[in-house]
């Protein structure tokens, strides 16, 4: 793990087809070196860059964040238990706080030094079966946005009629408010600060102080599911078919309100991150196309064309999270 770089890397969490094993790999992002496998983890992981520190996190099951120095990836700096079967899905640092979505639970969970020292109430939110199912984290200003996915466990986890995005202050540690949103939400942070909000439901979403606008909602009959833009707007997209039959990658350009049809795969689509003027997508082996192994693609904004042409990144394991060390 000595020779992995400390930047210009894209950091994968990658996992076995079964789930039950998984590893840390790095992909250089100009020369598309593969470093790895840099440490084992979890076969359910996610991975995020805060800074210049990589979180790793381990979900349901294993139920711990990890904070990796790129500087000394042989362990991490910092590695903690959320609770058993509490199921972190996201992390987002606050001062010397690390505060961790909790699918399990109805609050945001707060850590200093490996000890949860308080909890930021979610219950407001809670649909019929008491949890709002916070997922993705991303913190904008001094505020962390929330994404609460509000899925009725009793009725075939389904979408309430509409998904919330709570604000928390993170420096007076306190719930700001709560905003409605497209049912079942991921979140997006740009470099330029600005939050978005995918649906497959209603589209992209842009939410800036405290107000959401709808502005791309036609994606061919496809339901939107992730995505990830560069400061001026323009970005990628995955969605998947309404019988769930294919995948499919859309570029985006909000300014201009164009959506173009990049691909579609039988691969399952995990993730997408954005890094000088190129997108990277995740893709996995599904069951709709067992044979065919996934990785990481490439693809140029400006043109909407793959760079990878086909020949995608192998990082060992399929991959399942992306995140950016610049």
């Amino acid at each position: 793990t000595t020779d992995v770089p400390q930047s210009d890397i894209v950091v994968v969490a990658t996992a076995s087809d079964d789930y039950s094993t998984g590893a840390l790999a790095a992909i250089g992002l100009s020369d598309w070196i593969v470093y790895g496998p840099i440490a084992a983890v979890s076969g359910d992981p996610v991975v995020q860059v805060d800074q210049a520190e990589v979180i790793q996190i381990n979900r349901l099951g294993v139920d711990t964040v990890r904070i990796y120095d790129p500087k000394t990836w042989g362990k991490p700096t910092q590695e903690f238990s959320v609770g058993a079967g509490n199921n972190p899905q996201a992390a987002a640092r606050c001062g010397d706080e690390w505060w961790v979505s909790l699918y399990e639970q109805a609050f945001v969970g707060r850590f200093r030094s490996g000890n949860q020292v308080g909890s930021l109430d979610l219950s407001t939110w809670a649909d019929g079966d008491g949890l709002p199912e916070a997922s993705d984290l991303v913190v904008s200003e001094g505020v962390v946005y929330a994404a609460l996915q509000r899925l009725d466990r009793g009725n075939g986890w389904t979408a309430e009629d509409f998904g919330v995005v709570v604000r928390l202050d993170c420096d007076q540690q306190k719930v700001m408010d709560g905003i409605e949103v497209g049912p079942n939400p991921t979140l997006s942070l740009d470099p330029a600060g600005t939050v978005w909000v995918v649906s497959p439901e209603v589209g992209l979403q842009r939410l800036e102080k405290g107000v959401v606008e709808t502005v791309l909602s036609d994606f061919g009959g496809y339901r939107a599911h992730r995505a990830a833009l560069d400061a001026e707007g323009r970005g990628m997209v995955i969605a998947y078919a309404e019988d769930e039959a294919d995948y499919a990658l859309f570029c985006v350009d909000v300014p201009k309100e164009s959506v173009t049809l990049a691909s579609k795969t039988t691969s399952y689509l995990t993730d997408v991150v954005i890094a000088g003027g190129e997108a990277w997508v995740s893709a996995r082996r599904s069951w709709l196309n067992e044979g065919a192994l996934g990785g990481v693609m490439v693809w140029d904004l400006a043109s909407c064309e793959e760079r990878t042409g086909g020949d995608w990144i192998h990082a060992g394991l399929d991959p399942v999270s992306l995140a950016v060390l610049p």
